[in-house]
């Protein structure tokens, strides 16, 4: 099962991630945050560390990680930077790095931070997700002491009745995965869209990340890996 304190700090991670983004955004243009122009940094979560411990006084009270977590928050918000975005510095432009000084991907997204727009799935990042999905389930059996077969896990992750519960816990434990740094890039906003939107392929008005909803999925995975 997901651990509970590193599921409930992700989550609150996760909500402030989206919030500093859209921060960034105005406080860019206020001239609040310095652009980088000299810097290079490395494609890795260092980037985000360096960038936030270097602006972390200027940052909102309501924004800023505690201290004790500042490393797996500007690693999550690194994974979260690269993985769910692409940057459009203007119509009919996208951002290509090194426009803009440092030319690694997260300073690149942070320059033009107002100008978001979610990365576009393809079928590729689609089947991930579904595999992802199917090496959770299998790891989920394992921890419980339980004998599932692949076809067994594929009939799980396919099913309408169970597949919710199939992305929830994989998109928890991804979750806690990106507070190192670690994520399978677009394949996790694929998860995302599994719990946050509905059969029409909208979101869900409303939807928010609760630790409940994560224990009660994985509750109903395991009945469901016992009787299928």
């Amino acid at each position: 099962m997901l651990s509970r304190e590193r599921l409930l700090l992700a989550i609150d991670i996760h909500s402030r991630s989206y919030k500093l983004l859209r921060w960034i955004g105005a406080a860019i243009e206020k001239g609040q945050v310095p652009v980088e122009r000299a810097e290079q940094h490395s494609d890795s979560p260092d980037a985000a560390f360096e960038w936030v411990r270097k602006n972390y006084q200027v940052l909102p009270s309501e924004l800023k990680p505690d201290e004790v977590h500042l490393r797996e928050f500007a690693s999550f918000f690194w994974t979260y930077l690269t993985s769910s975005f692409d940057v459009i510095a203007s119509p009919g432009k996208l951002l290509q790095p090194g426009d803009w000084g440092c030319s690694c991907p997260m300073c690149a997204r942070i320059t033009h931070a107002s100008h978001l727009q979610p990365k576009k799935l393809t079928k590729a990042d689609k089947r991930r997700a579904v595999e992802l999905m199917l090496d959770r389930i299998a790891a989920l059996a394992e921890e419980e002491c339980l004998a599932v077969t692949p076809e067994r896990c594929s009939r799980i992750a396919g099913d309408p009745e169970t597949r919710r519960f199939a992305a929830y816990s994989t998109y928890g434990y991804w979750l806690i995965n990106r507070l190192s740094g670690y994520t399978e890039g677009p394949a996790v906003l694929a998860l995302w869209r599994e719990i946050a939107w509905n059969e029409k392929g909208s979101p869900i008005q409303g939807f928010s990340l609760r630790y409940e909803d994560f224990a009660s999925a994985e509750l109903s995975l395991l009945r469901a890996m016992e009787h299928m």
